[in-house]
């Protein structure tokens, strides 16, 4: 899964996330589940390949406040292998991004005039 574990991002950035299982494991079966609840529902989508034996999906999350702390767990079997495999990506830290504005004095005493 990719980016695995942990990772940090800005608010507002777009996150590529992929988990791919390996080949020559039989047919294989996927879930990815978030572990922490999210304010919105997220679909991974499957890349076409002609292997049955590789399954891969992937998900551009443009990561907003409201994902801080999540976490996707990816698992998976398959008809040879019948343990089920995990790996993570997250939590992921949500950077806010802050702007702080800074006014000169003249230019208050601008913008007071435009207000009056």
């Amino acid at each position: 899964m990719l980016p695995a574990g942990p990772t940090s991002v800005d608010a507002g950035t777009e996150l590529n996330m992929t988990c791919t299982s390996d080949s020559s494991h039989g047919t294989v079966k996927m879930m990815i589940n978030s572990t922490v609840q999210t304010t919105r529902y997220t679909t991974w989508t499957s890349v076409v390949n002609n292997n049955p034996d590789t399954v891969v999906r992937t998900l551009d999350l443009t990561v907003t406040g409201a994902d801080n702390g999540t976490e996707f767990e990816c698992m998976i079997s398959s008809t040879i292998y019948t343990n089920i495999a995990t790996c993570k990506i997250g939590p992921i830290t949500v950077r806010e991004i802050v702007t702080k504005i800074t006014l000169d004095p003249e230019t208050l005493s601008t913008l007071s005039l435009i207000i009056s």
